[in-house]
């Protein structure tokens, strides 16, 4: 039987050694680019101590009644936007650790290159 879903042609064509992404599967906060360790003869494919199954899709986790993770195809797309996110949480952190212990001149040189807020919109009591 021919496989026509573009999702289960990719999944069934995975290797040990192929890189994929781990998406969280509540609220898809969270993907993690890992790379396949094992794939069994029924399709099932272990990374590190995880396995999913052959429509990756993650066995048991979850405590059998939550939303499990699952595996996605590592697009250039997808990947720009793994690493875009991992790149901004390192700057914010970075930085709010350094404009914490900023003195008032290098704050006054930081604030004169960012843009002005909006002026507040006063509040109607």
């Amino acid at each position: 039987m021919p496989v026509t879903d573009k999702r289960q042609c990719w999944l069934r064509k995975l290797k040990a050694g192929d890189e994929v992404i781990v998406v969280d599967g509540w609220w898809r906060h969270g993907e993690a680019i890992v790379r396949i360790s094992r794939v069994t003869p029924s399709g099932r494919m272990r990374i590190g101590t995880r396995l999913f199954d052959p429509g990756g899709r993650e066995i048991g986790e979850g405590g059998g009644w939550g939303p499990r993770d699952f595996l996605s195809e590592p697009t250039p797309a997808a990947l720009a936007a793994i690493h875009e996110a991992r790149e901004t949480a390192w700057l914010r952190a970075g930085l709010t650790k350094a404009v914490a212990s900023a003195d008032l001149a290098t704050l006054r040189a930081l604030a004169a290159v960012l843009p002005r807020p909006a002026k507040p919109t006063p509040e109607v009591p």
